[in-house]
């Protein structure tokens, strides 16, 4: 049975799945823990952004969170184009003939 499940959601059946898997010895430790790890940055980031709009409060933290996506964009722009280089598969002008 398909359901549709949000982001939050579906990584928390993931996580439910993967122990279940390895309970019952059909999986590793390693098929849970990455999506033990990302609900855990869920969690993390709540507590974190409610505490710093306590202490921030008002409309401080928009120019905040402005300001980080500002920094991310600007990473992930100029990072991507090396990431790329070291991508596989290569793209096809990349690939060299056997």
């Amino acid at each position: 049975m398909s359901i549709p499940l949000s982001y939050v959601t579906g990584t928390l059946v993931k996580l439910g799945q993967g122990v279940e898997r390895h309970v019952t010895g059909g999986g590793t430790f390693y098929d849970w823990l990455v999506y033990a790890l990302l609900y855990a940055g869920f969690i993390l980031g709540a507590v974190v952004g409610g505490v710093v709009a306590s202490i921030i409060g008002g409309g401080y933290v928009l120019f905040g969170a402005a300001g980080l996506c500002a920094v991310a964009t600007i990473v992930a722009y100029f990072h991507t184009d090396k990431l790329r280089k070291h991508a596989w598969p290569p793209e096809p002008a990349e690939q060299t003939g056997a």
